[in-house]
């Protein structure tokens, strides 16, 4: 399926219900995910927690302006509070070292190679997330505006493009799409009931 990103942002003028704005603390044993995008001076990193069950965001962080280590040590900090989760780290020349560290420490990281193949799917299951499927956001007025400044554009071949407009940021959008389909990818696992609580028990 391919979608304009202007649907989503006037689905985005009609939010309410689908923003969360009091946040709540880890359940014990539960299976979180999230995503995570990777930036440091003149861009951020963000990363996005989520319930896959209720499908709903639980925890955020964006920052910049720091170094690699106190990025790292943070993104750590978080993943553990949330259960070890499994984190979906957009991975590129700066992804990559970030990830292999992350890993050394201890932390679930899976890589998301974004290419002109691999965005468009990611950033459409987004939009049914939230246009479709009752996917619930933290309500932050940075998260909102980005989301509000995230354009798309069809090519001559009939693709479509997405990414932020000119002097926007995207990283809050992006964790956000990560986030998804880190859930996405665990509930796909979930061929049975039976199977379900061996899934999303806590793998700390």
């Amino acid at each position: 399926m391919s979608v304009s990103w202007r649907a989503v942002q006037v689905s985005l003028a009609m939010w309410g219900t689908s923003l969360r704005r009091h946040r709540t603390p880890p359940q014990h044993k539960r299976h979180y995910v999230a995503g995570l995008d990777f930036g440091q001076m003149n861009d951020f990193t963000s990363m996005s927690v989520w319930d896959p069950i209720e499908l709903c965001e639980v925890d955020s962080l964006r920052f910049n302006q720091m170094s690699w280590s106190d990025q790292r040590a943070r993104i750590l900090v978080m993943a553990r509070r949330w259960n070890n989760c499994d984190v979906w780290a957009e991975w590129n020349s700066i992804g990559d070292p970030n990830i292999e560290e992350l890993r050394k420490a201890g932390a679930n990281v899976y890589d998301f190679k974004t290419t002109a193949q691999s965005k468009p799917p990611m950033i459409q299951a987004l939009y049914l997330a939230l246009h479709e499927q009752g996917a619930q956001l933290l309500d932050d007025p940075v998260v909102r505006h980005e989301f509000r400044s995230f354009i798309s554009k069809q090519t001559v071949n009939g693709h479509w493009q997405y990414e932020a407009q000119q002097g926007a940021h995207d990283d809050t959008v992006i964790a956000r799409g990560l986030g998804i389909y880190g859930c996405n990818n665990l509930m796909a696992h979930m061929v049975t009931f039976d199977t379900a609580p061996d899934i999303l028990e806590w793998r700390g």
